[in-house]
């Protein structure tokens, strides 16, 4: 439910040629049963109104991305982070030493590293002029799919940058 002028904000994009989705109104969205029903039907809209993104980066469900893109000079740098359910975080006590305290010895769990991750550049981005792994300086290796760009990432444990020189979008 939008008030007056909430309602007459949307009507402006909507005139302006904004795509807004409005969600199904009817029962099932507060039931863990119906839930991912309706988020699908939602998710579906979102996909059919935005269309293909151009930018894609595909690994391990752990894992999170985040992408920033410099308005000045078009550089994209992908932000890849390890979830962080391994990190463990205890801190001793005034006067304990850590060393000796068996609730720091042993009990950090192994990290699973993420692996085979792709960023894949759709055709509307212009090819990049340099790209580049910031945090390891492993080199990225790079190939074509599907008239875009594939960049195959090295595999990290925690964290890991790529930048993308100048692939400014030819939208």
């Amino acid at each position: 439910e939008l008030t007056d002028e909430q309602a007459s904000k949307v009507a402006a994009l909507e005139d302006a040629g904004v795509a807004v989705i409005r969600l199904d109104d009817r029962p099932g969205w507060h039931e863990a049963s119906m839930l991912p029903k309706r988020m699908a039907v939602f998710l579906d809209e979102i996909e059919k109104r935005a269309g293909a993104p151009p930018l894609r980066v595909r690994g391990p469900k752990h894992m999170h991305t985040v992408v920033y893109r410099n308005p000045k000079d078009g550089t994209l740098a992908v932000a890849l982070c390890n979830d962080w359910g391994w990190f463990h975080s205890i801190r001793p006590r005034p006067g304990e030493n850590p060393e000796d305290d068996p609730r720091f010895i042993g009990n950090v769990p192994e990290i699973a590293s993420c692996r085979k991750i792709e960023i894949e550049l759709d055709e509307a981005l212009k090819k990049p002029s340099e790209i580049w792994e910031a945090v390891s300086g492993k080199p990225v290796q790079v190939s074509r799919r599907n008239g875009g760009s594939v960049v195959a990432v090295p595999d990290f444990q925690i964290q890991s940058m790529v930048v993308f020189y100048n692939p400014r979008a030819q939208l």
